[in-house]
């Protein structure tokens, strides 16, 4: 009589080779299939909605969004014994869950430096023997993720699954031969989090992920479904902050404005009198240059702007525009009434100079070789705005 465990390893070789599993996409039906209208207007219902969470978390290093799924936590085996109402229910949440991760990158922009691939963290704490042992949930399981293959191939960079014990090294290892070379981009971990955590904090900003990754607690997510997190708004903050610099230190996700006399300068602010002003930071000067009232002035006391490398963009600056778009980054704000300053730059002879946009005025005022310039509106006069996919969903 066959182990358990061999009617397991028969059922994951049936389902890779059977005409009878679902079918795997080919590539150019990958975004279609997902990205319609009916997934886009379909109401979770409260059962998957309150159950089964997950969400985008923030950003890795290099701008990709991180998305995050307690799979641990998911009684699939619920789902399969329910009947097939739920079932299908079921299969229209995956769906939306995909919708959602795809429109979470760019796909439509052409800017060389955007997203076209998600970050993924997988944690399996919780999954347990009842799962395992549900021949029709594995089997389950195991051809839906055969029908999310072509996605997972297309849209994953890479990916992490953590507290991995026993029953979810089972599953794993059958969805291998499923999976493909899908596997070589993930990582595998135990329930060991002295171990796991450190890869984590390697891989992603302390501040895009939860406390219980090793996270900040002042952390929230950037759109999350279900469970706990329902209801939680975007943070600003989590698109991007102002870290203050000693001399000793200086942010890996700084904001680059351009060159200055051949030298990188980065985005930063200072306060003067009242006004907090936007002004260029330069390396070797460990200093920040704004625009005062008599010239161009070097402050010691400074904040530097941080945004995940992507997430923000420059773009040509309209002073016959009256309002200044909303997913322009706030810079400060001038003395005078605390009206917002926006960030802005102008471009000439091959140097960049960084000063401030005020919407009141439809004017850029930066400072150029020591003094202060006025712009109302010229070429090469840009301002910086978060791109559109990096907004709330």
């Amino acid at each position: 009589m066959q182990t358990f465990l061999q009617i397991l390893v028969s059922c994951s070789f049936l389902i890779l080779v059977s005409g009878e599993a679902l079918t795997r996409l080919d590539s150019h039906d990958v975004v279609s299939n997902f990205i319609r209208d009916d997934v886009k207007a379909w109401e979770v219902p409260a059962s998957l909605r309150d159950n089964y969470v997950y969400y985008w978390s923030g950003f890795d290093e290099e701008g990709r969004p991180l998305w995050i799924l307690e799979l641990g936590k998911w009684d699939i085996r619920k789902i399969v014994l329910s009947g097939n109402k739920t079932v299908s229910n079921f299969h229209k949440f995956v769906d939306k869950a995909i919708f959602n991760i795809i429109n979470s990158m760019d796909l439509n922009s052409t800017e060389p430096d955007s997203p076209s691939q998600v970050a993924g963290l997988i944690d399996m704490d919780g999954f347990d023997y009842t799962q395992l042992a549900s021949v029709p949930t594995v089997e389950f399981i195991l051809k839906k993720f055969k029908y999310l293959v072509p996605v997972i191939y297309k849209f994953v960079s890479h990916g992490y699954i953590v507290n991995t014990n026993a029953y979810a090294e089972i599953l794993i290892q059958l969805l291998r031969p499923i999976l493909g070379s899908v596997m070589e981009r993930v990582e595998i971990f135990g329930t060991n989090k002295l171990k796991w955590l450190p890869r984590l904090l390697k891989a992603f900003p302390r501040d895009q992920l939860p406390p219980w990754y090793g996270g900040d607690d002042t952390y929230k997510p950037i759109k999350a479904y279900g469970g706990g997190f329902a209801g939680m708004l975007p943070k600003t903050g989590n698109i991007y902050k102002w870290i203050p610099v000693s001399r000793d230190s200086f942010p890996v996700s700084a904001v680059e404005a351009g060159l200055y006399k051949g030298n990188k300068i980065f985005i930063g602010r200072a306060f003067y009198g009242r006004s907090l002003l936007p002004g260029r930071f330069s390396v070797p000067d460990r200093k920040v240059f704004i625009a005062g009232q008599d010239g161009e002035i070097g402050m010691f006391n400074y904040e530097i702007l941080s945004a995940p490398p992507g997430s923000v963009k420059w773009v040509d600056y309209d002073s016959t525009i009256s309002q200044i778009p909303l997913n322009a980054i706030e810079g400060g704000h001038a003395e005078l009434f605390h009206e917002k300053l926006y960030i802005g730059r102008y471009q000439y002879a091959e140097s960049t100079f960084v000063g401030c946009v005020q919407s009141s005025r439809r004017t850029l005022s930066v400072q150029v070789e020591g003094r202060v310039e006025v712009f109302a509106e010229r070429t090469g006069v840009q301002y910086l705005q978060i791109k559109h996919n990096f907004l709330s969903m």
